[in-house]
């Protein structure tokens, strides 16, 4: 047996959440129905699930909210991946609206628990996560209708969605894209493990992107000073080719040495060199004197 994917395994987590208040109970089911159930004859509503822990949540609810218990049938072979067939009986006044969009309207988003319970439900019934290693990528595929309300309650929880329908499927899919949606999602619907996974991985991801920041501007000044540096040295050689390098006032040949000997140390590292040590500043003003005079100054001004 292949190991769970990262969405089953959120997926079997939320399954295990409890649900104790009775609004949320019926969010928490109407979600589930709108996108699982189908309604076959003689007053009954056949779901269809993969997972067993949904499937469980499903008996349990539909026995809390509905005063109804379910009937477990075998799987249609006909439907790819479904391992658990449950059928619920429509009790004789119907469904109480548990079946009906309008409340989440009248009742769903005007309650945040309930809401979330609506967005639980929602991912278990048709939701997937894609492993945050790979992308942030969470989608929700329903009806139309439905798609958009998922997106609305997404919203409502300031989770920034969209939803489209793709070419040819009857189907539409709402999405969440940014990590940090991904995060308040998960975190709204009590997926904890799921949460402190990819925020244990942005974390990660954060602090290889300040490293690599550093090395790269590291690298950068690194070869500044080097290309600079052998800029200079050029310039040291061609005083030193044309036989005027040793009669620079002392302290230009000084800095000119050390600056040959040490190709890679910057301003401050050859500031230190120098006995006594300088600073920055007068290295820069000296090594521009030796720049000038390469380039044909007058050695009146290097004083």
């Amino acid at each position: 047996m292949s190991a769970p994917t990262f969405s089953q395994e959120v997926r079997s987590h939320l399954a295990q959440v409890e649900n104790d208040r009775p609004c949320c109970q019926k969010a928490l089911l109407l979600a589930l129905l709108s996108v699982c159930a189908s309604e076959a004859a003689e007053g009954q509503l056949i779901v269809s699930l993969e997972n067993g822990g949904v499937a469980r949540l499903l008996f349990k609810l539909a026995k809390q909210a509905l005063g109804v218990t379910p009937h477990l049938h075998d799987p249609d072979p006909s439907q790819r991946g479904t391992h658990y067939r449950l059928v619920l009986p429509i009790p004789a006044e119907g469904l109480g609206g548990v079946m009906s969009l309008d409340d989440l309207q009248r009742t769903i988003r005007r309650r945040a628990c309930c809401r979330r319970a609506f967005l639980r439900g929602a991912f278990l019934g048709c939701g997937s996560i894609v492993n945050p290693e790979r992308a942030y990528h969470l989608e929700f595929t329903a009806t139309g209708e439905l798609s958009s309300w998922i997106v609305v309650l997404l919203q409502d929880e300031g989770v920034k969605a969209g939803h489209y329908r793709r070419s040819g499927h009857a189907h539409w899919t709402a999405y969440v894209k940014k990590s940090e949606d991904i995060a308040t999602f998960l975190t709204l619907v009590g997926a904890v493990p799921a949460l402190l996974a990819l925020e244990e991985l942005l974390i990660s991801r954060d602090l290889k992107n300040n490293v690599q920041r550093a090395v790269n501007c590291e690298t950068a000044n690194l070869d500044r000073t080097v290309s600079t540096a052998q800029e200079q040295i050029a310039r040291i050689e061609t005083l030193e080719n044309t036989g005027r390098l040793k009669a620079l006032p002392p302290e230009l040949v000084e800095t000119a040495e050390l600056r040959r000997e040490n190709p890679f140390a910057s301003l401050a590292q050859l500031a230190e060199l120098h006995s006594p040590p300088l600073s920055k500043s007068a290295i820069n003003h000296r090594l521009r004197k030796i720049a000038q005079l390469a380039d044909g100054g007058d050695a009146s001004t290097t004083h």
